[in-house]
């Protein structure tokens, strides 16, 4: 049986609205998520959300923890989504934070060291 449950895996946060937020889609055989969970590399739980309805949703999770900006980095998430049959599935990926002036920082070090 083929699901439908597409999120997005990059968070840019330059302020154009374009990425600054996660998203995902849902289509029309899911009854909405149960619970999303964003994780940082040491397995620390920074955002949690408890049910959302179907269809194509922000995800409030704009890269911050406890009102913070957190790193320039991969972070994991877990989601149970719930269809319209009452089957309850979970799904895990990855989300890339990517903030520009890091990423500028990172490549002015490369090229002054040439690293």
């Amino acid at each position: 049986k083929q699901r439908s449950f597409v999120i997005s895996n990059v968070i840019t946060d330059n302020g154009d609205n374009i990425n600054d937020k996660m998203r995902y889609f849902a289509g029309t055989d899911v009854a909405g998520l149960v619970t999303f969970q964003v994780y940082d590399r040491w397995g620390n739980l920074i955002y949690r959300l408890d049910s959302s309805e179907s269809g194509l949703v922000d995800i409030l999770w704009d890269g911050t923890y406890k009102g913070s900006k957190v790193a320039s980095g991969i972070y994991t998430w877990l989601a149970q989504v719930e269809y319209i049959d009452g089957e309850v599935i979970g799904y895990s990926g990855s989300i890339t934070v990517m903030r520009w002036w890091e990423m500028l920082e990172l490549l002015v070090l490369r090229l002054y060291f040439r690293i």
